[in-house]
């Protein structure tokens, strides 16, 4: 009878021990949504609109273009003629003049936009749009963070050009909040060009240690770079901030384990 209960509390052990996970953190969900492959040596991809009087200097630039005509802003949001940005992202565009409906489609999306209506509909699911296209001196203008954001691009403004991207960037206000926050992280040390975040610190944007990666993607979007070190989760994601293309290496990092923030870093090489 005693050995029968010593085997029973065996294998009772053994299934409470099978049940705890290794990557279970009590400070947060561990991360699990978002697949992480290693990107550290694969270039972002970056397309700049810019104005040519205000920044002449990005002519130089791989995949830059100068507007063809001045953004409109409005409500928060620019509106950029239809062919430019469909021939930056090479999307397919077909109007139906009878319905003034406007169809975009690449090879996973379809996006339905009716001129001067602020109702579009993305893969058959209805949107509010708070900018409506419409149609300007004989050109077609489309809100470009809307139609960007919906074909899996990340936008930033800023002022005199606009950047559509692969990955999601820093803003250049926040980056610079941070770097003068002399109470929240560490002075650099000497011969160093990063910062660490002291306990308690939180980002612009109320991220801070003990947060899932999850989260954090969540909040920032697609990370510029991946560091993982293997299957466990563990290793680095970094933002630039958005005058990267410009040799401007400023960013944060967020080192993690098990999927867990542990620290993060401001880095200006």
């Amino acid at each position: 009878m005693r050995k029968c209960l010593r085997v029973l509390c065996f294998l009772a052990a053994i299934t409470i021990l099978a049940s705890i996970s290794p990557f279970t953190s009590q400070a947060s969900t561990p991360y699990t949504h978002i697949t992480l492959v290693d990107s550290s040596g694969e270039p972002e991809i970056m397309y700049i609109l810019y104005d040519p009087v205000a920044n002449p200097q990005m002519a130089g630039y791989k995949n830059a273009q100068p507007y063809l005509v001045e953004p409109i802003w409005e409500s928060g949001h620019y509106l950029i003629p239809l062919g430019q940005i469909a021939g930056i992202l090479k999307f397919k565009v077909n109007f139906n003049a009878n319905t003034s409906e406007i169809t975009l489609t690449d090879d996973n999306n379809a996006i339905i936009l009716t001129l001067n209506s602020n109702t579009a509909f993305v893969n058959g699911v209805k949107n509010s749009l708070d900018t409506a296209p419409r149609s300007i001196n004989g050109r077609t203008m489309v809100p470009v963070g809307f139609v960007s954001q919906n074909l899996g691009y990340f936008v930033t403004f800023d002022e005199g050009y606009i950047s559509i991207s692969d990955c999601a960037f820093i803003s250049r206000d926040e980056m610079t909040q941070m770097l003068r926050d002399k109470t929240g992280w560490t002075a650099p040390s000497p011969g160093t060009l990063c910062q660490t975040a002291l306990p308690g610190t939180l980002t612009q944007k109320g991220i801070g240690v003990g947060d899932s990666i999850d989260k954090v993607i969540s909040v920032y979007g697609k990370p510029s770079r991946n560091f993982v070190k293997n299957a466990l989760f563990t290793g680095a994601i970094k933002y630039y901030d958005n005058f990267h293309f410009q040799g401007n290496n400023e960013s944060l990092e967020f080192v993690f384990k098990n999927g867990i923030v542990t620290q993060m870093v401001l880095n200006y090489e």
